[in-house]
């Protein structure tokens, strides 16, 4: 990053990175004046002997948008040309076709900010956000239905060995899947939590 530079990240605040081919995409915090940038692409330029950035500009259609610091906190690999952004203005769908990428914002309730994607084996989506976590099931998913189910920390499925700042429990930073199909989540000041029962069972 060189702020003196135009071939350059739109900040020098990294989130996230995954990659595509050639192609790497980045997502930021946005960068400086009003943060319009969260989500940078860097590609081999045409001759083959350098490199390129895209600060992505999304449709204007899409709801939040001029917020200030749109900032991409994730992004998540679902197939071999669609990716999930998780941002502070939805959920965003990335599709790589005839090589151009193409946008679709989902508003998630609340129209929160929201931190991490996990993609189960089943195709079901689990969304960590400022207002706790989110359920996209795979059949709603698949005929394009926004219809989600939210928890808190607090509720009874959870269990926690950390308790230090109730108030902060709501905002989930990391979810995992570990090697014993247990599920957990991480929260800003809460600590961690782990479903007490399999994940497959929540509802």
């Amino acid at each position: 990053y060189d702020p003196n530079e135009n071939n350059t990240l739109s900040t020098g605040t990294v989130m996230c990175f995954e990659k595509y081919g050639d192609e790497i995409l980045i997502g930021t915090d946005g960068g400086p004046d009003g943060g319009e940038y969260g989500l940078n692409i860097m590609r081999p330029n045409k001759e083959g002997k350098g490199i390129n950035f895209e600060h992505v500009e999304f449709p204007d259609s899409f709801m939040d948008r001029t917020n200030n610091f749109q900032s991409v906190w994730d992004i998540c690999r679902e197939s071999s040309n669609v990716y999930w952004l998780a941002s502070n203005f939805g959920l965003i769908k990335a599709t790589r076709y005839q090589q151009r990428w193409s946008y679709e914002q989902f508003m998630i309730p609340n129209q929160s900010v929201l931190r991490k994607i996990f993609i189960d084996e089943h195709g079901n989506m689990w969304i960590g956000s400022y207002s706790g976590l989110f359920f996209w099931p795979w059949q709603a998913r698949r005929d394009n239905e926004l219809k989600f189910y939210q928890y808190s920390t607090g509720d009874r499925e959870f269990v926690s060995g950390n308790i230090s700042k109730p108030e902060l429990d709501l905002i989930v930073t990391d979810i995992m899947l570990d090697s014993k199909q247990r599920f957990w989540i991480s929260t800003l000041n809460g600590g961690l939590y782990l479903l007490k029962n399999k994940y497959a069972t929540l509802n």
